[in-house]
């Protein structure tokens, strides 16, 4: 599970840096919906467990099954 929300944190905030790139400034302006994913997106990356966060629980998950085999 720590690895799905890992893999969809950083897609959803590639596409969404993508999207405000292609918008230039307007894209980064409260106007544009865009702004607001891209800040919903970095607060739940951050809320809902840092990216080294995730990597170390999916690890650790990894190596008790690698051990119990």
């Amino acid at each position: 599970a720590a690895l799905a929300k890992l893999y969809c944190a950083r897609t959803a905030m590639e596409v969404i840096d993508d999207a405000i790139q292609i918008m230039g400034g307007l894209g980064y302006t409260d106007e544009a919906r865009v702004s607001r994913f891209w800040r919903d997106v970095r607060c739940e990356r951050i809320g809902g467990g840092t990216d080294e966060i995730m990597i170390y629980v999916a690890g650790r998950q990894i190596l008790k099954d690698y051990q119990n085999k």
